[in-house]
């Protein structure tokens, strides 16, 4: 844990997950790692601030950037869900979630929730250098943005099945993406290369 450098406030709010099984398991992991966040949402609702969202960085998202902004950790919420990503958020959480987040839109009016609410895989890469997978494919993102939280972006099953772009693909259709995504927030590079960061 850090001071925020000086004048900076939070401008998003990054979700991550953690397999442990309750919050005391997951501070003791966090701790074991020298990694934080701001906020622990238990599967039953339970809440723990871990630091302040706005007097401290908490440490968890390592080499980052958002809307060109490089250094998550120094202006993001960090917000870690006890779930194993591979089930479904009990009502309980993403109710607390949605309080949660209610909460800061109230606190900080300028940060746009329905814009800057990001999975920790849109701002960082793991340990391999392979897009993070946090918030996992079961965050209900489609439930969070009707509640004016995140963006949704609903796919037919024949966009599903279509191909347009595999990993190597290179050419202006590739650029055009990652232009568009790093209009996005995302710190993709132009490379008119289809790598998996892009992916």
């Amino acid at each position: 844990m850090a001071p925020r450098p000086e004048g900076v406030k939070p401008t998003c709010v990054v979700i991550t997950y953690s397999v442990s099984k309750d919050i005391k398991a997951t501070r003791e992991v966090l701790d074991e790692r020298g990694v934080s966040v701001h906020y622990i949402i238990d599967k039953d609702g339970a809440q723990k601030e871990y630091h302040n969202d706005l007097t401290d960085q908490a440490f968890y998202a390592g080499k980052s950037s958002w809307k060109g902004e490089v250094g998550v950790n120094k202006f993001g919420i960090g917000v870690m869900l006890i779930n194993d990503a591979k089930s479904d958020l009990p009502e309980e959480q993403i109710g607390k979630l949605k309080e949660f987040l209610k909460d800061v839109a109230e606190r900080y009016p300028d940060l746009d929730l329905k814009h800057d609410l990001v999975g920790l895989g849109a701002v960082t890469v793991n340990r391999e250098g392979n897009a993070h997978i946090a918030s996992g494919s079961k965050f209900p993102w489609k439930e969070l943005a009707e509640a004016g939280f995140g963006r949704y972006f609903e796919t037919t099953q024949e966009q599903k099945s279509e191909v347009l772009l595999s990993l190597d693909s290179t050419g202006e259709k590739v650029n055009t993406l990652q232009e568009n995504l790093k209009e996005y927030g995302y710190g993709v590079e132009s490379t008119s290369t289809f790598d998996q960061f892009t992916q």
